[in-house]
């Protein structure tokens, strides 16, 4: 099972972070060290046969967790089942003793642990979730360009603001996901593994080796992973913090997406919706209701994510060569890429049967007439010298068209004030103000522009 609640599981990420694979994530880092013993002499490199590594990457964590409630130490039984198996594999008593001896020696678990935890975050993340944050962008890229130029009200604080196009508001989206997807890339880059022993002094491994720094060198090269500079007992936490800070930044974004999408797909402004599956049910006792679930789900699961990191936040500070404190929080960290891959996955999906409303986009984008122009109009009175405050007077007139249900334009051209002025309008300009779907600035070429880049970032042009 991966971290966090049997609901939300998805099953792309079982190969890295599922409970039962933390053994081979283990036996990985635990192989490379004997590989470089065996590689310095200190016994046949033949005893490390290709069965005897399987049989270590599949010890069953129940019989892991078993011994550890006996003996009270996840590695040292892991450790200790390992030897067991040595008996197993290997028929020689003496190169059984002799292997079994090198097991582990010089390591400290978190040497284990914590190189562990890096290769499956990082083998997760290429596999997974980066593939799957492009798999998203190249969606709402598509959807962006169909509708680059598909005019829409823009809103600020839940109020009619100016107009937008359909493309424009998901390029933003776009745009965020792919900031989130390059810092990702290079999170991944920056993650590090440590072998250097209990305290970070490779005190045990200068018993073993003349040049301990190699050696740690030599076993994670293994996995093309640099070592920390230094460490403790425990690897410096920031790399990995860091990862995991874009994870939740991105699960943000997803949520930004879901607020959004909601609302506007809400039954008061309905300008998108979904392909009803016949399938479905939303209410348990309303057969009618076709509830924006995804839309929830994704907030929802982003609270989740963001309280995670709070957790992860805690446990960078860590007494000394390391305490204890964060122990066991540090287990539920993994919930933050479970959690963010389960989002991603859900939103991927809701575009199978997404549909766009187009007769309520233009039914909403004239519900207050032309009040929309009102920014237009007072620029351009200021642009030829309207005397006193544009803003103010053209305030007032919105409040008068609002009380009168009469349109803003009407009011000003039977302005004495501002008659005089509007006449100086050209031509383009008062069709600019006649004719508020023209009013979107350079939406579609932003649109355009940004998607356009992303193409070129992940390769799709």
């Amino acid at each position: 099972m991966l971290p966090g609640h049997e609901r939300y599981q998805p099953q792309s990420l079982v190969p890295y972070l599922d409970y039962a694979s933390t053994s081979k994530w283990w036996a990985n880092v635990e192989i490379a060290a004997l590989e470089v013993m065996a590689k310095g002499g200190h016994f046949n490199p033949a005893l490390l046969t290709t069965e005897l590594q399987q049989a270590w990457r599949t010890i069953p964590m129940a019989e892991v967790d078993k011994l550890e409630r006996k003996i009270g130490h996840d590695i040292r039984a892991f450790v200790r089942l390992m030897k067991q198996l040595v008996s197993v594999h290997i028929s020689n008593p003496a190169d059984v003793a002799l292997l079994k001896r090198f097991i582990h020696l010089g390591l400290t678990s978190f040497d284990v642990r914590d190189t562990a935890e890096v290769l499956a975050i990082r083998e997760a993340t290429c596999d997974v979730i980066l593939p799957l944050i492009r798999q998203l962008m190249d969606i709402l890229i598509t959807i962006s360009l169909n509708e680059a130029e598909t005019v829409q009200i823009g809103r600020t604080h839940l109020q009619h603001a100016e107009p937008i196009t359909v493309g424009f508001g998901l390029s933003q989206i776009v745009h965020r996901l792919g900031t989130i997807l390059k810092e990702l890339e290079r999170a991944t880059l920056a993650l590090v593994g440590k072998i250097s022993g209990a305290v970070g002094a490779y005190n045990s491994l200068s018993l073993i080796d003349e040049d301990p720094e190699q050696f740690e060198l030599d076993v994670l090269a293994k996995f093309d992973l640099q070592p920390a500079l230094i460490s403790t007992q425990i690897l410096p936490p920031e790399p990995l913090a860091m990862l995991y800070n874009l994870m939740t930044s991105g699960s943000q974004v997803l949520a930004n997406w879901a607020r959004n999408f909601r609302r506007l797909g809400s039954t008061e402004v309905g300008e998108i919706g979904r392909i009803i599956d016949p399938n479905s049910v939303s209410s348990s006792t309303m057969p009618h209701k076709t509830n924006p679930v995804t839309e929830e789900n994704t907030e929802s699961l982003a609270r989740v994510v963001k309280n995670m990191y709070g957790v992860v936040l805690d446990n960078i500070i860590s007494e000394h060569e390391r305490d204890l404190c964060g122990s066991a929080s540090s287990r539920f960290a993994l919930m933050i890429p479970v959690l963010f891959t389960y989002q991603l996955e859900r939103v991927i999906k809701y575009f199978d049967r997404f549909k766009l409303n187009y007769d309520r986009i233009a039914h909403n984008f004239v519900l207050q007439g032309d009040l929309i122009m009102a920014e237009p109009l007072y620029i351009l009175l200021e642009l030829n010298d309207y005397p006193g405050d544009a803003h103010e007077d053209v305030k007032q007139l919105t409040i008068q068209a609002r009380e009168q249900s009469v349109s803003l334009m009407s009011l000003a051209e039977a302005s004495d004030k501002m008659k005089p002025f509007i006449e100086k309008f050209t031509d383009a300009q008062m069709a600019v103000l006649l004719n508020p779907v023209t009013y979107t600035g350079i939406a579609p070429l932003k649109v355009k522009k940004v998607c356009a880049y992303w193409q070129g970032q992940l390769g799709l042009l």
